[in-house]
């Protein structure tokens, strides 16, 4: 049996837990409200931090617009105020945080861009003839672009945030090998169906009959792919004549390897260089009527056209070293013949190489195509008839003599 004071001792053991528990708990408040704290500033950084690089991301996209809308108006017109009024335009079509940008005509420099023996661009501002267009936007006071409002950073200074960004864009000497696809199927009217010829072809011979008749006949001056082909090569030949620094062309054409028991020649190759690397386009345009009137006989092979433009366009013979240079791949069917696309696309990586591919019409392999581009840093179009693939060849040839040089 417990003797009293053994009770007691007991009582005032169990008071003093207490008590320690009481002081503990009110610590422990302190060291919550005081980690909710660390805690919510944690948290406002982190929002304010991921607004801070989108406005970053989107600053970066609006001035690398304005620098290649001047530099391309730049070298279209060959007027320092087109340039500008170019730049400015495409700034305020690109917002950053959902305003547009405002350019001074203090923001945008006009000059030149020089390549350097470390690969790296040099502009020169001023220096003539001009070449390059040069925009500096800036966020801030004292600027025509207010500072943008941060979320949460007033609680831990600055509310504001002041980004700058700077793009050059320049108009350079552009090597460009126009590779298209001269297989059988480039004989089809434009339906996308497989084996559906244009009617009354006026380049068939009359004696042959059925099948026959439209197989072993030239493409159909009008109704065919290859006519509406023909005139997409003429577009984008008119609009890069049109450049101050015309681009050198070449043409090379494709297939697949033939043997042809119906045919006379009775052979074919799967891929020839119509044309050389030339800044005279009626070579290139000769060579298309030329082919409008010959056989295309064969499957397709898109790699035996990429390795030949890629040979083509790193030959120490025909090309500069200094050039960009530019694959434009068009085909209306699916890879059927040679090596992997993929493969022949990383060859042409490894040479410095971008190639932009074109699709025409709905039984085209766009999947194949995408992944040419994407592996080179290419672009890739889908034309789901002949306007379309006209103005997508307008536009290449619009773009493609200016690129970012920083």
């Amino acid at each position: 049996m417990r003797t009293l004071p053994n009770i007691q001792q007991i009582s005032r053991h169990i008071s003093a837990i207490r008590l320690t528990l009481r002081e503990r708990r009110g610590a422990m408040l302190i060291l919550m409200a005081a980690m909710m704290f660390v805690f919510v500033a944690m948290s406002a950084f982190t929002v304010d931090v991921a607004w801070m690089q989108l406005i970053r991301t989107e600053l970066r996209a609006s001035t690398d617009a304005a620098a290649k809308a001047g530099a391309e108006a730049l070298a279209r017109t060959q007027n320092g105020r087109s340039a500008v009024s170019a730049a400015k335009q495409f700034a305020k079509a690109n917002p950053v945080a959902g305003n547009p940008v405002k350019l001074n005509d203090a923001d945008i420099e006009l000059g030149r861009s020089e390549l350097q023996n470390d690969g790296t661009w040099k502009f020169q501002s001023g220096a003539t003839p001009y070449t390059a267009v040069r925009v500096n936007a800036h966020y801030g006071r004292g600027h025509k672009n207010k500072p943008i409002k941060l979320f949460f950073s007033h609680l831990l200074g600055d509310p504001t945030f002041s980004p700058s960004e700077t793009a050059t864009a320049s108009h350079l000497e552009n090597e460009v090998a126009l590779c298209v696809d001269r297989s059988h199927s480039m004989c089809f009217d434009l339906s996308g169906v497989t084996w559906s010829y244009a009617p009354n072809n006026p380049l068939a011979d009359p004696r042959k009959t059925g099948f026959l008749k439209d197989y072993l006949a030239p493409p159909h001056p009008t109704g065919s792919r290859w006519a509406v082909l023909n005139s997409a090569v003429a577009d984008f030949l008119y609009e890069s004549d049109q450049a101050f620094r015309k681009p050198k062309v070449a043409l090379i054409t494709w297939g697949s390897d033939v043997v042809d028991r119906y045919a006379t020649p009775r052979v074919w190759r799967a891929v020839t260089l119509e044309a050389q690397l030339h800044t005279n386009y009626n070579l290139i345009e000769n060579k298309m009527r030329g082919l409008t009137s010959k056989l295309m006989i064969g499957g397709t092979n898109v790699s035996a056209g990429l390795d030949e433009a890629r040979d083509h366009l790193t030959s120490r013979q025909h090309s500069s070293d200094s050039a960009t240079k530019t694959i434009i791949l068009m085909t209306d069917g699916e890879w059927n013949q040679g090596r992997l696309p993929s493969a022949a696309a990383r060859d042409c990586l490894a040479a410095g190489i971008i190639v932009h591919t074109v699709t025409f019409l709905p039984g085209s392999d766009q999947q194949t195509m995408k992944e040419v581009a994407r592996i080179t840093g290419g672009q890739h179009f889908h034309a789901n008839n002949a306007t379309e693939l006209r103005a997508t060849f307008q536009e290449l040839a619009r773009s493609l003599p200016v690129v970012l040089t920083n």
